[in-house]
């Protein structure tokens, strides 16, 4: 059993400073991140059905490059930006008074 060194918050006191996970974006944006993620993954399985229901013949060459430009690239590209707005940062957070501060 490893033993936990408890450094005690300079601000209080009282507490212990501990390690955590916190959201790097509070408020609305991390829930807005996941929607837009799970949109984007819901778009972008669709498209992929799309693109195998379109044939490959040279008239529907057309329809097949416009879902891949208008649904399959952006549904991408909100996959990335929703996995950003998602991240988490480790923390030093007191047990008492709740003080964070960035640990590296």
């Amino acid at each position: 059993m490893q033993s936990k060194i408890e450094i005690p918050c300079i601000l209080c006191g009282i507490g212990h400073l501990q390690m955590d996970k916190k959201l790097r974006y509070g408020g609305i944006v991390a829930p807005l991140g996941i929607a837009l993620l799970l949109l984007a993954l819901i778009f972008g399985c669709n498209s992929l059905r799309i693109l195998s229901l379109v044939a490959t013949t040279e008239t529907e060459y057309a329809a097949r490059e416009m879902v891949i430009f208008y649904i399959t690239i952006p549904s991408f590209f909100g996959c990335l930006i929703g996995l950003f707005l998602c991240r988490t940062k480790k923390v030093i957070q007191c047990n008492h008074c709740g003080t964070t501060q960035a640990a590296e």
